[in-house]
């Protein structure tokens, strides 16, 4: 599929979504490409933008017939941020009247800046891949400047957000889910969410299930005391002793 000059590369569409916006009913849109490696991936078709599955018209198509029962569209990928035509596709989102979230890895803070600066956003969640000094360990590139320079401009910005990390124990320790919860309570959030690493389809196919435990108590009894609105996802026992 040849992709028009100026438009977003689409990699897919998720129609209905109940949890990736908060308070709004909402859909997913899947923007190709990302500069990060993560092992746990698990859009990993996603990662080299390539050509569009989806031509841009025909989201722009279906988000005009949703109007009325859809209030919000998401934006993921992939890295969003990574192509320079998102702010043009936010744009013509918001002319269609729906709020837009964004689903960011952080790595490109002047994009994500200036879109906070603008108010073009009204939900961000911002992933933590690993603590300070450890991106490259994780991800195979040192963007950890760059991600608290993110950070840093989103809580700054008052608009609702989270920040977020998956947990695979093999990939991240206790020791570092400490050190993130460390960074983001010294920059001022009050909302980091941990999310158990689901098992199917990621860049690297190697990579095992999770047996046993993957979140100690120990870790599990600092967040809640370091966040007020501490949250689990993925894992419905665990979520269940957060709730108690």
């Amino acid at each position: 599929m040849t992709d028009s000059p100026g438009r977003p590369i689409v990699g897919g569409l998720q129609p209905l979504t109940m949890i990736d916006f908060p308070r709004r009913i909402a859909c997913v849109v899947f923007l190709r490409g990302c500069n990060l490696r993560c092992q746990y991936c698990h859009n990993p078709e996603l990662v080299e933008k390539g050509s569009g599955d989806i031509p841009w018209d025909d989201i722009l198509a279906f988000l005009d017939r949703r109007r009325g029962f859809l209030e919000g569209v998401v934006f993921s990928g992939g890295e969003p941020t990574f192509q320079d035509t998102l702010e043009a596709a936010i744009e013509d989102t918001l002319a269609l009247g729906y709020a837009v979230g964004l689903h960011t890895n952080g790595a490109f803070p002047q994009r994500l800046g200036g879109l906070l600066e603008r108010r073009r956003l009204a939900f961000v969640a911002l992933d933590i891949k690993a603590p300070p000094g450890h991106y490259r360990d994780l991800t195979g590139v040192p963007i950890d400047a760059a991600v608290r320079e993110s950070a840093r401009l989103l809580i700054d910005s008052a608009i609702e957000h989270e920040f977020r990390t998956t947990v695979h124990p093999t990939l991240v320790s206790p020791e570092w889910i400490l050190q993130i919860g460390d960074f983001l309570k010294s920059l001022g959030t009050t909302r980091f969410v941990l999310q158990k690493f689901q098992e199917g389809k990621t860049l690297d196919p190697s990579l095992p299930p999770i047996t046993g435990e993957w979140l100690g108590k120990s870790v599990l009894t600092r967040l809640r005391q370091q966040f007020p609105r501490f949250g689990i996802r993925g894992d419905p026992t665990a979520e269940k002793d957060l709730a108690a």
